[in-house]
Parts: structure tokens; sequence; C-alpha cells
């Protein structure tokens, strides 16, 4: 990827010092990152159309040992990057341990199950320490501004369903019978239904980023003409989007001494 002169700069500074002496460090930064990426591709269309025993000889524990270390080595600091490389390696490798039990143990299904279980919620573990550094990262992020966080996009389907439950309870006074919801990619929203306990009757929901993704707005209605909206606050957060209530519906949850998720 690199030519000589510059892997040699490499070696001896650091990328700030070998960018401080480039006459355009921007383009050179892009080309950098294009490189890499194609280099990643070649070496996924490679392993693909090599012989087995080519293939072996390339794709190597040791070969790729020294980018593994790095990626997982422990920082000081929270590295939410190589939390969620870590958790993709583990649910992964797992998954993989899985199929190769149950292939050794196909006549003793019972048992392979077990362990089967265990691997499961080792996964489990897994996604939710990398859950919540996630929230403490957001809390670090967004200061107060009279908002409170709702929920999560990229975990609104299943972690933090509850979260819209309870606001449907606390701010519209919707008690839910288990929020039965969706998500479609053609529109960017969620839609459901859920019955209601003290109107014993099934209610509409849908949830829409708006274009900008600054906006979402959720609508709960019925057939016989209840209709309500809220308008949340949208906060972008490294690839998901975080959904915020505002004032007028903390004064509502705070009139009946409901505290919310304040961040």
């Amino acid at each position: 990827m690199f030519k000589q002169p510059f892997r040699s700069k490499l070696y001896k500074h650091t990328w700030l010092e070998v960018a401080e002496e480039d006459t355009n460090a921007y383009q050179t930064w892009g080309r950098i990152k294009d490189s890499l990426k194609e280099d990643l591709a070649d070496m996924v269309l490679l392993y693909k159309k090599l012989p087995k025993e080519k293939r072996d000889e390339l794709y190597t524990q040791e070969n790729f040992k020294d980018i593994l270390n790095l990626l997982l080595q422990h920082e000081k600091y929270d590295d939410s990057i190589k939390l969620s490389i870590a958790v993709y390696l583990v649910e992964k490798s797992l998954d993989f341990f899985k199929i190769e039990f149950l292939k050794q143990n196909r006549n003793t299904l019972e048992i392979a199950n077990a362990i089967n279980d265990s691997l499961d919620k080792a996964k489990a573990i897994c996604k939710d320490i990398v859950y919540k550094q996630k929230m403490e990262n957001i809390k670090l992020e967004f200061p107060k501004e009279e908002l409170r966080y709702l929920a999560s996009w990229n975990e609104l389907l299943v972690r933090e369903k509850g979260e819209l439950e309870f606001f449907l309870a606390d701010v519209m006074d919707l008690i839910s019978d288990k929020v039965d919801l969706h998500y479609s990619s053609i529109g960017n929203s969620f839609f459901g239904d859920f019955l209601e306990v003290n109107y014993k009757d099934k209610f509409r929901i849908h949830l829409e980023l708006n274009n900008a993704k600054n906006k979402a707005i959720l609508t709960v209605t019925n057939e016989d003409g209840f209709k309500e909206t809220v308008q949340f606050t949208v906060k972008a957060y490294k690839d998901d989007y975080l959904l915020y209530y505002g004032k007028s519906e903390i004064e509502k949850m705070e009139s009946k001494g409901i505290k919310g998720n304040t961040i």
C-alpha cells in the first residue's frame, strides 16, 4: 500500500509528524483510505478465488496475528470501535464453534444444545458490555439541554423497545400490552400495533425519521379516531440516531412524579 519512502517515514515518525511535512496531507490521507479499502476488498476476492491449499498458505493465524492483536489491544481510554470489533469477532467465533459442536454431537443433541445455550449467553453478555459503554459515551457527548433520552434508533426494535412502551404510558396515558414493532427500510421507519389495556382496543404506531435526520415523528392512532403525535429531537451518533423528547413531555411526566432518562 505504501511506497518505500513513505513507509520509511512512518517507521521513524508519527502520522502527524509525517503529515506536517506533506504539502497536501488531506489528499494523501484520502489516497491511503481508498487504498486500504481496495487492499481489504482484494483480500476478500483472493480468498474466494484461490484453491484451498493456496488459501491456507496465506490466510493463517500467524499472518493475521499482528493486526488482530493491535485491534484487540485494550487501551486506557474507552474505545467503542475496538469494542464493536471485539463483539463482532466473538459473535462470529461462537457461531462457528456452535456449528462445529453440533457436527461433533449430531447424535447427542441435548448435550449440544446445553453447551450452545451457554455460548449464546456469552454473546449476549458481550453485547451488554458494548451497550453499557455506548450509553456512558452518549452521556458524555450530549449534555443536558432540556431534553431526555428516549432510545437509540438501532436499539429500538429489541433492547430499548420498553422505553417506547414506558413513553406511551407516561406521556400519552396508553398502557400497552406489549408493542409489536417492526422496521421498514422503505422510509426508514418503525411501525406496529399494541392492545391498549384500558381501551381494550388495538392501536397502531408509526415512527419515522425526517429527511434531514434531525427530527422523528411518532404517530399513534386507532380506528375510533384517536390520533396523537409527538416530535422527537434526533442527534446523529456515529452510525446511529438518538431520540430525545422535550420540555412539554418532561413536564407532563414530572407532574405525575415520573423521572425520565436525563442526559
